[in-house]
């Protein structure tokens, strides 16, 4: 599978909502569908499990025997696909989403369910199937209408998954509800996915291994969005460090690390046409931070909120988040500043609402996730 840190797009973002925000389901019958499709395993079953050294995760399905064409490669057993599924498995989506993410994995989250057609982003995922001891790429399994190389991607698209209930962990085709897809194929491609003669018989206990390729950042070219995964440190002191690279100098007091690289960042800004300000020298305290204006959003589970919920300040403002670019100073201190929450000389991005060495403090909020959260931050140029 190619591997790369930064991917192209030609689709937009789903939407953003408030953190904490509930979706009204309108029934209770709604919530326990959902709830069943989530496929909520008796404890002590091993469905799925995660290997964070080998950054694989296993999943334990059965075939179905199913022998008509279909999308469906992986369903949970309660999902409203798991009649046409090829594989069905006790494994919920809400665990496997979970697991990608906290395997270093970015989502897509590029396909809206309404979209004509569309082709999946999100990290590569490398897919195999173990059958009675045997090991199985996909479509030594299935057979394509039109073979081409898989491309499996981690779509994301958790809250859509779960609000419709599909159980859909694993699709053939990029997807706008499954976690995971083959972004070989568009969505609603006409392509006709059956059963090889290679596939096991109704019934087969077999084993799905999933592998997360090492991405850095997703980049949506359309959307002018870049997405990265990022790591709660728990750090509780006063600190203007939101986003830092975990091996910059600055790693240790930070809101957040992340594996994105601060060059990488800075270019993928660039490639999207954002401006930077370089206006803040090192010794000019009291500057305001230049540059294209950044929404900067973040993905915790299914919700969705602003980065400004998860912190506090001392004299609260709106966030005004700037592409300051700086990126000669970044890179001669390595301070691997991604993110600042005042006008910084040495931060990629930076906040213009707090001017450069205010005296202000900032701290988590009451919605900062617990230390050694993995949640996905989301940058947007504006216009």
């Amino acid at each position: 599978m190619k591997k790369t840190a930064v991917f192209l797009a030609l689709l937009l973002t789903l939407g953003i909502t408030g953190c904490g925000a509930q979706k009204d389901t309108g029934s209770d019958s709604a919530e326990e569908t959902t709830k069943e499709a989530q496929g909520e395993t008796q404890e002590g079953t091993d469905a799925l499990t995660v290997d964070e050294a080998s950054k694989t995760i296993t999943v334990q399905a059965t075939a179905t025997g199913n022998t008509e064409s279909s999308i469906h490669l992986l369903v949970n057993e309660s999902g409203s696909n798991a009649k046409s599924a090829f594989f069905t498995t006790e494994a919920s989506t809400m665990d496997f989403y979970d697991a990608l993410v906290e395997l270093g994995g970015i989502p897509g989250n590029n396909i809206p369910v309404d979209a004509e057609s569309g082709t999946i982003l999100g990290s590569g995922l490398d897919v195999s199937i173990t059958v009675d001891g045997t090991e199985y790429d996909t479509y030594d399994l299935i057979t394509a209408s039109e073979e081409r190389e898989m491309d499996m991607r981690f779509g994301g698209n958790v809250a859509l998954n779960q609000e419709y209930a599909t159980g859909c962990l694993l699709c053939m085709e990029s997807c706008s509800v499954g976690i995971a897809s083959d972004a070989a194929y568009q969505y609603n491609e006409p392509i006709e996915f059956t059963p090889s003669d290679s596939m096991p018989e109704e019934g087969t206990d077999v084993t799905f291994t999933i592998k997360v390729d090492d991405t850095s950042m997703v980049v949506n070219e359309e959307a002018k969005t870049i997405s990265m995964n990022i790591l709660s440190t728990g750090y509780d002191k006063s600190t203007i460090h939101a986003i830092v690279n975990e091996e910059g100098s600055n790693a240790d007091k930070t809101l957040f690390t992340t594996t994105a690289d601060t060059k990488e960042f800075y270019e993928a800004l660039k490639q999207l046409g954002a401006q930077d300000g370089n206006n803040i020298a090192l010794d000019d305290p009291d500057g305001i931070i230049e540059g294209t204006g950044l929404d900067v959003n973040v993905e915790i589970g299914t919700e969705n909120c602003s980065f400004a919920d998860l912190f506090t300040a001392s004299e609260e403002r709106d966030m005004d988040m700037r592409f300051g670019g700086n990126l000669e100073v970044n890179q001669e201190y390595a301070t691997g500043c991604i993110m600042c929450l005042e006008s910084c000389p040495a931060g990629i991005t930076s906040n213009a609402a707090y001017q450069y060495q205010e005296e202000i403090t900032f701290g988590p909020s009451d919605k900062m996730p617990a230390k050694g959260t993995h949640i996905i931050a989301t940058f947007t140029v504006e216009e």
